[in-house]
C-alpha cells in the first residue's frame, strides 16, 4: 500500500504545479492580451492614445492595420501599426485636472504665506 500512494503522490505533484503555473502565469496573461486586442480593434478617429514607444497623440484615421497619428505640437503626422499601440489615454483630460490641481496647490500655499505675514505682524 505504502509504494502505491508514493507513486500516487510522485503523479499528482507536477499535476498540481502544472495547474498552478496555468492559472497563475498563463491565463492571467492571455486576459490582458484579449482586452489589448479589443483595444487595438476599437479605436476610432479622435482617440487620444500612447504607443509602445512612447509616442502619444491623437488618431486622424484609421485602417485595417495602421493608425495616422497626429503629434503636437507641430502636428506631425506619424503612421503606427496597430500592434504598436499600447494603450488609450486622455491627455488633454489629464492636463487639465493636473493644472487644476496644481493651480489648488498654489492657492493654498499663498493663503499660508498670508496668514504667517499675518501672524509676524500681530506680534
Amino acid at each position: 500500500m505504502n509504494g502505491q500512494q508514493g507513486a500516487l503522490i510522485n503523479f499528482l505533484v507536477p499535476i498540481v504545479f502544472l495547474v498552478m503555473f496555468y492559472f497563475l502565469l498563463i491565463r492571467p496573461n492571455q486576459k490582458r492580451e484579449k482586452a489589448i486586442k479589443e483595444m487595438r480593434a476599437s479605436l476610432k478617429t479622435g482617440d487620444h492614445i500612447m504607443t509602445i514607444g512612447g509616442i502619444g497623440g491623437r488618431i486622424v484615421s484609421v485602417d485595417e492595420a495602421t493608425v495616422v497619428l497626429e503629434v503636437a505640437p507641430d502636428n506631425i503626422k506619424i503612421v503606427v501599426e496597430k500592434w504598436g499601440i499600447g494603450r488609450k489615454a486622455e491627455f488633454a483630460q489629464e492636463t487639465d485636472e493636473a493644472t487644476s490641481h496644481a493651480a489648488e496647490e498654489e492657492a493654498m500655499i499663498e493663503e499660508r504665506i498670508l496668514e504667517a505675514n499675518e501672524l509676524e505682524n500681530e506680534e
